[in-house]
């Protein structure tokens, strides 16, 4: 586990907040994603799911360039949606020993 990760994950639990991790397999596991083999396939899944954030969606990143840094807005959403598809599952809170 990351040092921002653990640090973010204290002090929401010091706030009473709780915390899920999800594991970018449970992510990909969600039904939405199944069929999506990169982060760009999730991207433009998640356009087609949500239209508005079809003009977000950056061009088809090719290997040697970066990636472009509003995926950092479909990395939001995919977590956001693969939580709330999990949240009834046997999700397991997070502990620091098996990290």
């Amino acid at each position: 586990m990351s040092l921002l990760v653990r640090t973010v994950w204290e002090v929401a639990v010091a706030h009473g907040i709780p915390v899920m991790l999800l594991e970018e397999s449970q992510l990909r596991a969600s039904s939405v994603f199944v069929d999506c083999e990169t982060r760009d396939d999730i991207a433009a899944t998640l356009a087609r799911i949500y239209p508005e954030l079809l003009m977000d969606l950056p061009p088809k990143r090719k290997k040697w360039q970066s990636e472009h840094p509003r995926m950092t807005v479909f990395d939001a959403v995919a977590l956001g949606l693969s939580y709330w598809l999990h949240e009834k599952t046997e999700a397991m809170p997070p502990t620091f020993d098996n990290m």
